[in-house]
């Protein structure tokens, strides 16, 4: 008798981070709007001289305080994460699991070497754009002696 582990589809990287982007951001408005409502948190706000009977104050409030609840829901969960049930974590980040992120789509040809080796000659010596390109290991181009280039 054989058994067979049921698999779990797993979702795209890119669903993922979209994801994790996005849910963070909706808790933070939730917090956001519920936090305008809070009557402590508002006499807070008054106290600093926040008018909230300013619709425009208050979509400002709400606007500052979601992107930092939502910078803070994100760090506290991912470090909190390892520890949690997966269902929570898919509560409070959209998803479990961690984007993954490859190496890049593909390097460059010879002939993409060749013109970027071209353009860091072409390049003054002190431009900072010579120095990136020096950086990321491409060497500018040297005539071989004789060669008018």
């Amino acid at each position: 008798m054989s058994t067979t582990t049921p698999t779990v589809p797993t979702l795209p990287d890119k669903v993922i981070a979209r994801l994790r982007t996005v849910v963070p951001i909706a808790w933070g408005a939730v917090v956001a709007w519920v936090l305008t409502r809070v009557p402590a948190a508002r006499s807070v706000l008054d106290g600093l001289g926040v008018d909230l009977a300013d619709p425009a104050i208050v979509a400002q409030v709400q606007g500052a305080v979601t992107a930092l609840v939502s910078a803070a829901w994100y760090w506290v969960w991912s470090k909190l994460g390892p520890h949690l049930p997966a269902w929570l974590m898919r509560l409070v980040l959209g998803s479990a699991a961690t984007p993954t992120y490859g190496p890049p789509v593909r390097a460059l040809s010879s002939t993409d070497q060749a013109n970027l080796a071209l353009l860091a000659a072409a390049l003054d010596e002190g431009d900072p754009a010579r120095a990136a390109l020096q950086n990321a290991g491409v060497r500018p181009f040297t005539p071989a002696p004789g060669d008018r280039g």
